[in-house]
């Protein structure tokens, strides 16, 4: 049987679940772990593990799909929560800043502009980048690998640029939780927790919703784990942290193929507001 990686399915332009077909699971015992009855379709409530063996070993593949109790590659894909690899999580943010007034009655105003980057490898390490260059500036930059996470070191080619920092993210209950360390830091963490969603269909994985952003510093130089819900909690006593407000628009999935061609290159004379959908 064909092995398929993560990657080969959401690289896939027009099916991607098709990849997982024939993709074998180990079914789920009832005796190792307690089972809610909610989650089981009515004939699994009806017979026993052993009946519906024999019923299921007799019937046809169409015949078998119409089961309740059996899942659709389709359906998993479109609504497990999953993270794409082929470009750049693109966020622009914006504030007004005002300017000193000096001899003049008027003060001036600036809308300043700065975007934040993220791209995600399959091995649970991503790079990350804040920027107020456009993507099509940044894009180059982006491309070298983590050396995170048991990922293998990057090459003299592939060496990070300065402003490019790596880091490990996770996905547990649905949610996208990252943890960023600062070069040269033992103490200084970004913490963040993001919701993935598609837009405008179910799966895309297009959109990451950045619901909270903290900077946190370990003192002690011991890791936290990345699953706490509230990030603004402190079990060890060991770090401060400090929640941001401002920067949390969300993310846009820009392909590599499509970054000299986005909207988000454009100046802020020519788009001020960024709508993400």
């Amino acid at each position: 049987m064909a092995v398929v990686t993560l990657e080969e399915v959401l690289t896939h332009q027009t099916r991607p679940w098709l990849a997982l077909y024939g993709v074998m699971l180990k079914p789920r015992r009832h005796t190792e772990q307690h089972i809610n009855e909610e989650d089981l379709a009515p004939i699994q409530r009806l017979l026993t593990d052993e009946l519906m063996t024999i019923i299921f070993s007799r019937l046809g593949p169409y015949t078998l799909g119409q089961a309740a109790c059996v899942g659709s590659w389709r359906r998993f894909f479109l609504e497990q929560p999953h993270l794409r690899y082929e470009g750049l999580y693109v966020s622009r943010n914006t504030y007004i800043r005002q300017g000193s007034s000096e001899w003049r009655r008027e003060r001036s105003c600036y809308l300043v502009t700065y975007f934040r980057y993220f791209r995600f490898f399959p091995d649970g390490t991503l790079l990350y980048r804040t920027s107020p260059l456009t993507v099509s500036k940044v894009a180059k930059s982006m491309q070298a690998r983590s050396s995170t996470a048991g990922a293998a070191a990057p090459s003299a080619k592939q060496k990070l640029d300065q402003h490019v920092y790596a880091g490990r993210y996770v996905i547990k209950g649905g949610k996208l939780f990252v943890i960023i360390v600062y070069p040269n830091s033992r103490s200084t963490e970004v913490r963040a927790r993001c919701n993935i969603r598609g837009v405008p269909l179910l799966g895309a994985a297009n959109r990451l919703d950045l619901e909270e952003l903290a900077s946190f510093d370990r003192e002690q130089g011991s890791s936290a784990s990345m699953l706490r819900q509230d990030p603004d909690e402190d079990p060890e006593g060991s770090g401060s942290t400090t929640s941001f407000r401002r920067g949390l628009s969300s993310c846009v999935f820009v392909p590599w193929e499509a970054v000299a061609a986005s909207p988000l290159n454009l100046p802020a004379k020519e788009m001020d507001f960024w709508l993400t959908g």
